[in-house]
């Protein structure tokens, strides 16, 4: 009788402990379904990534909505120069470059950077591609007048007479000698925002998710610039080599924005070569937009470029009597 006893005990022992692994089961599931369920909603639907790079390294942003808005990319007259508007179909706004000297490039900015209510549009990014006047002399005017979330900058240095006055931790990069009023200014600017910015690199990509009911719209910002993998990569000769060149993915339509890159005289410095020869083959690199670089300049566009870019359509931003 006392072994009945026993194995009962020990089987009512063995039901308790299997009440617990059910229960630890049942709780685990549960945890999975509600993480599940909160990814779905944060992040959109489950799938491989639609570019070639994973996502994850990738910092997008989400959001969700009743509709998701047109992507716009709007050339600003600002003559022998370059200044962009790109409206994102989450709703956020990119500038990418600002035009030179000339008054009537203040209001060819203003016309592009209001609704049509007349309101001010919120600059969420704003790109200076590299320190050259006719990109970047009314930056400090759109700092002034606009709300900028992020700035995205050059790795240069600036070596202008006033430069210590933005501190060592701020006034960093290659120095190429560059001592121009207009690149300080632009850093002064910047500065004085007091918004986050980095120096852009081949490493700098961000996107956003747009969710709309059950389907997800994404688009990416790609920096793509193989002789700057790292921020040290960069070649000291030519301040074009230090313009940013990205794409724009959005809807299987890809644009290419390429500063004032161009040819030089050796491997070594020749950006455009250089990126042609990373992406020989590889169709992350097919566009079918391309800015053409430097106003069209001779120095540029190179046919080794054009063969990997492969655009449909091409646009030069430029002025009457373009020197280049």
């Amino acid at each position: 009788m006392a072994k009945r006893k026993s194995k009962a005990k020990k089987t009512a022992e063995k039901i308790s402990k299997n009440k617990y692994y059910v229960t630890f089961i049942v709780i685990m599931f549960i945890i999975i379904v509600i993480a599940a369920y909160f990814y779905r909603k944060n992040y959109g639907n489950f799938g491989t990534p639609e570019s070639g790079k994973e996502k994850e390294s990738i910092g997008t942003t989400v959001v969700e909505g009743d509709s998701v808005k047109d992507l716009t990319v709007t050339f600003i007259d600002v003559g022998q120069g370059d200044a962009i508007l790109i409206e994102l179909p989450d709703g956020k706004n990119m500038l990418v470059d600002a035009g030179d000297k000339p008054a009537e490039n203040k209001t060819q900015l203003d016309k592009a950077l209001r609704d049509k209510n007349g309101n001010k549009k919120k600059l969420d990014y704003v790109v200076a591609t590299h320190p050259d006047s006719d990109h970047i002399y009314q930056m400090p005017y759109i700092y002034e007048n606009y709300e900028v979330g992020k700035s995205f900058r050059p790795y240069v240095k600036s070596g202008y007479s006033k430069a210590s006055e933005l501190g060592d931790d701020f006034n960093l990069g290659v120095d190429i000698g560059n001592s121009t009023a207009t690149y300080y200014k632009y850093l002064k600017a910047v500065k004085d925002e007091g918004t986050p910015w980095e120096f852009f690199y081949d490493g700098s990509d961000f996107g956003g998710r747009i969710v709309v009911g059950e389907t997800t719209y994404e688009y990416t910002v790609d920096f793509m610039m193989p002789y700057a993998k790292e921020l040290t990569d960069y070649v000291k000769d030519n301040p074009n080599n230090y313009s940013a060149l990205f794409m724009l993915r959005y809807a299987g339509r890809n644009l290419l924005f390429t500063g004032d890159i161009g040819k030089q005289s050796t491997a070594k410095t020749d950006v455009e070569r250089v990126f042609a020869k990373y992406y020989e083959g590889n169709a992350d690199a097919d566009c079918d937009v391309l800015k053409v670089a430097h106003h069209g300049s001779e120095s540029s566009t190179c046919v080794e470029f054009l063969n990997v870019a492969k655009p449909e359509y091409s646009v030069i931003s430029c002025g009457l009597k373009n020197k280049h």
